[in-house]
């Protein structure tokens, strides 16, 4: 039997304008470059909501909170479950601390819905509408 994964997705609003939100760029392969929100892997003895804040300073060096609200659940293809969960930036400016990392900017989701390679659930948007 197939392990699956739980994965946290951390969509982090600017404390500025709350209508950007964090987006990386990756170094793909052969010029293939892709973005995303910050995500890793939910650890066997951490939640979402906890994994969410420590994936964004370790990949941004953006200090945030979550905002306490339902995150959304869904399955990728491969049955991985996918946690977004809504933050909210405390202090920091982009940077990025992986050499994967191409870009880090703040994002419409206009912005997103552009650079996005997949689709998000209709709930995803909705929670990114939530105040």
């Amino acid at each position: 039997m197939k392990n699956h994964f739980n994965v946290a997705v951390v969509i982090v609003r600017n404390n500025h304008d709350k209508k950007k939100f964090l987006f990386i760029q990756s170094k793909g392969v052969e010029g293939n470059d892709f973005w995303y929100f910050p995500n890793d892997i939910i650890l066997s003895d951490q939640n979402s909501k906890d994994t969410a804040v420590k994936i964004v300073l370790k990949q941004t060096d953006i200090r945030c909170r979550t905002i306490p609200k339902e995150e959304v659940v869904c399955k990728d293809y491969l049955g991985t479950e996918l946690h977004f969960v809504l933050a909210e930036q405390i202090y920091g400016r982009p940077y990025p601390l992986h050499n994967t990392i191409k870009d880090i900017r703040w994002c419409t989701k206009e912005e997103i819905r552009h650079l996005l390679d997949a689709d998000l659930p209709y709930e995803v948007w909705q929670l990114m509408e939530s105040e």
